[in-house]
Parts: C-alpha cells; sequence; structure tokens
C-alpha cells in the first residue's frame, strides 16, 4: 500500500461481542493491527465502538499506531472520547 502512495490506514471498528468472546480480545486488538502497520510500513489509526448494549461490550481501543505496529496514542478502555494526534505522514 505504501508503494502505491499510500500513507495511512483508517480502521473503523465494531467490535461488540459476547463478553466472553470480548475478554479473549481484550488485548488482541492492537496486535492484529500492528502486524498491518508492518507488514505495509503505514501508520494506523482506529476507531472502535465501547460500552455495553444487547448483552454484548466492547471495550475499544480507539488508538494510533506507527508503522513499527507501536502504539502512540490511545484513548483509555472502556471510555468514549476523542483522539487528537498530529500524524506524520508527509
Amino acid at each position: 500500500m505504501a508503494g502505491l502512495g499510500g500513507r495511512l490506514i483508517v480502521w473503523h471498528a465494531n467490535n461488540m461481542m459476547r463478553r466472553e468472546v470480548a475478554e479473549r480480545w481484550k488485548d488482541e486488538h492492537n496486535r492484529a493491527r500492528g502486524a498491518r502497520c508492518r507488514e505495509t510500513g503505514l501508520w494506523l489509526i482506529s476507531s472502535d465502538v465501547t460500552g455495553e448494549r444487547g448483552g454484548r461490550i466492547a471495550w475499544g481501543p480507539t488508538a494510533l499506531l506507527n508503522p513499527a505496529g507501536e502504539v502512540v496514542a490511545q484513548l483509555p478502555l472502556e471510555r468514549p472520547g476523542v483522539l487528537v494526534v498530529d500524524v506524520p505522514v508527509g
């Protein structure tokens, strides 16, 4: 993707899951997203839902990861909010 001019992966997620599934995935979302950063050499911004609805739960994360797959900024899990970060993709 970087070779085609891509600079940033925008990852919209709706990871509202049954609690037992959400528990297993709670710490895996950024690992999977980080792998995409390392594969592509791109930054990644993710936006995920939080809260409980209809017997399902979502903790997030809403986060920014660098091309090495490292979390640069993240909202606290289980808390809605807005993540504002300057991304050096120029």
